[in-house]
C-alpha cells in the first residue's frame, strides 16, 4: 500500500475518533445531572456523573483518532516528523487522561484534601496536550508552506492559531466560576482544527493519488 491510501485511511480513522468524542460529549450534556454545573465544571468532570465512563471512552477514542491523524499527517506533509510527533504525544496524553479521572470539582473537597495523583495526571496531561497542539498549529505553517495544495489550510491555520491563543486568555477573563464555559470554547476550537486538518489530509491524499494515476 503506498502512502496516499494510507494517509486517506488514517484521516478517516481520525475523523471517526474525533466524531466519537463529540457525540459522547453532546449526549452526556443531554443527560440530566443533579450536581453538575456545566458553566463552572469541566467536561472531564462528567466522568463522576451518570454514564460518566463514556467520557473516558470518548477521550480514548479521541486519542486513537489523534494517533491516526499523526500518521496521516506524516504522509501528507512529506514525511516531516515534527507535527506528527507533537500530535502523537498529544494523543497519548488524551488516552492517559481517559484512563485517569480528574477531580469532582467540589471546592470543599479540594480545600480539604490534596489533589489525588490520578487528578494531577489527568489535568497536567490535558494541559500539556493543549500546549503541544498549539505548537503543532505553529509548526505546520512552516512545514506545509512549500507543499502543493496546502495554501488554503495555512490561511485557515493562521486564523485558528489566533483563536486558540485567545482561548487560553479566556480562562482568567471569565474566572473559576465560568471555567466550564472557557474550557468548552477551547475544546471546541481544538476539535474544529483537528477535523479540518483530517479533512485536508484526506483530500490531499486523494488529490495526490489522482495525480499519480494521471501520470502513470
Amino acid at each position: 500500500m503506498n502512502r496516499q491510501p494510507r494517509a486517506e485511511t488514517a484521516a478517516s480513522i481520525a475523523l471517526a475518533g474525533v466524531s466519537t468524542w463529540v457525540v459522547i460529549v453532546v449526549i452526556l450534556h443531554l443527560v440530566p445531572h443533579d450536581d453538575y454545573d456545566l458553566v463552572a465544571q469541566s467536561i472531564s468532570q462528567l466522568a463522576h456523573e451518570s454514564y460518566g465512563f463514556l467520557i473516558n471512552l470518548g477521550l480514548i477514542a479521541l486519542g486513537i483518532g489523534g494517533l491516526a491523524l499523526a500518521l496521516g499527517a506524516y504522509s501528507a506533509l512529506g514525511r516531516k516528523l515534527t507535527v506528527p510527533l507533537l500530535l502523537a504525544v498529544s494523543s497519548v496524553l488524551w488516552i492517559i487522561a481517559g484512563v485517569f479521572n480528574t477531580g469532582t470539582g467540589d471546592p470543599v473537597a479540594f480545600q480539604a484534601d490534596e489533589p489525588a495523583l490520578t487528578e494531577l495526571i489527568h489535568d497536567i496531561g490535558v494541559l500539556i496536550s493543549l500546549v503541544l497542539v498549539l505548537i503543532s498549529m505553529l509548526v505546520v505553517v512552516w512545514q506545509a508552506r512549500a507543499l502543493q495544495g496546502w495554501t488554503r489550510f495555512i490561511r485557515f491555520n493562521v486564523v485558528w492559531v489566533v483563536i486558540f491563543v485567545v482561548t487560553f486568555a479566556v480562562y482568567p477573563m471569565l474566572g473559576d466560576d465560568r471555567f466550564g464555559v472557557s474550557q468548552r470554547i477551547q475544546i471546541g476550537a481544538l476539535v474544529i482544527w483537528l477535523v479540518v486538518l483530517a479533512i485536508h489530509v484526506r483530500s490531499a491524499s486523494v488529490s495526490d493519488e489522482q495525480a499519480t494515476a494521471r501520470a502513470s
